[in-house]
């Protein structure tokens, strides 16, 4: 029996010996598919990541473009196009009348904006008649409530003569020319 029992024992450790074993080929094999596994995983949640990146991005451009055509409406309704340029005498007669000021306008060269802009503008020599009360309403009127032209004095002078002040002075008008050349 001492025999037997030897074998049986040896067998036994020689079964645990051969299960570890395996167990530990099975599980280094999984531990390896594991971290494949793991690694494509992580380069997923990555390609996730950066796919809702670019969505936002995309949102962001997408209200900034919407925000940009805003800005262009309000743009285009300031500053007029070169042949709503030709209204302006009467429109500033007109703005005049109202704060009882004669307004006379002479126009001069015209000038760019800024290198590469289609935004111009029309040197314009301005002379006004009327009471500086009048001077005063028309020009706040004319300088913030403006709604159709975008108007700049450069310089002016003011006298008085006869029974009101007389005003002359020099102006830019702003208009939109043809988009420039790229």
């Amino acid at each position: 029996m001492g025999k037997g029992f030897r074998r049986e024992i040896l067998a036994s450790i020689l079964v645990i010996v051969i299960s570890i074993i395996g167990f530990g080929i099975y599980f280094w094999r999984a531990g390896g598919a594991i971290r494949e596994v793991s690694a494509n995983v992580a380069t997923t949640n990555q390609a996730i990541l950066d796919q809702a990146e670019l969505s936002q991005v995309l949102v962001d451009l997408k209200n900034a473009e919407s925000e940009a055509d805003r800005d262009q409406g309000r743009m285009d309704a300031v500053i007029p196009d070169e042949e709503q340029l030709l209204d302006f005498r009467s429109w500033l007669r007109n703005q005049g009348s109202v704060f009882g000021v004669s307004v006379g306008v002479d126009f001069k060269d015209r000038g760019k904006f800024r290198e590469g802009s289609n935004i111009l503008f029309q040197n314009a020599a301005v002379s006004m008649d009327g009471s500086a009360d009048g001077f005063v309403s028309f020009l706040k009127e004319l300088e913030m409530g403006a709604d159709r032209f975008l108007v700049g004095f450069s310089s002016f002078d003011l006298n008085r003569g006869g029974s009101g002040y007389r005003l002359s002075g020099a102006a830019k008008i702003f208009f939109r020319g043809a988009p420039p050349a790229r």
